[in-house]
């Protein structure tokens, strides 16, 4: 569900229990997209979650610099990413 929206500046929408917020700030030359996901509840898909939000954040700035895609699989890049941030989860 949708719970925040103003055209090319944000949108925030529930995700399971949490909220993601992505919010568009104006920067010399372009602008700067920030990625806030408030967390209710740590589980174990949370790292899960995180790793898949790092790739996904990797693949729009390569994209943006016009360095193209991941020189590996997304799936192996996403599983080395889950594994540290499973290690870091954990210490919580």
């Amino acid at each position: 569900e949708i719970t925040d929206c103003e055209p090319l500046t944000i949108l925030q929408y529930t995700w399971g229990a949490d909220q993601v917020r992505f919010e568009l700030t104006a920067e010399p030359g372009g602008c700067r997209l920030f990625l806030i996901e408030q967390i209710t509840k740590m589980t174990d898909h949370t790292p899960k979650d995180l790793a898949g939000w790092h790739v996904c954040l990797d693949v729009i700035e390569r994209l943006m610099n016009g360095s193209g895609q991941a020189t590996e699989p997304r799936k192996q890049e996403w599983e080395g990413w889950y594994n540290q941030y499973k290690q870091e989860v954990e210490k919580l």
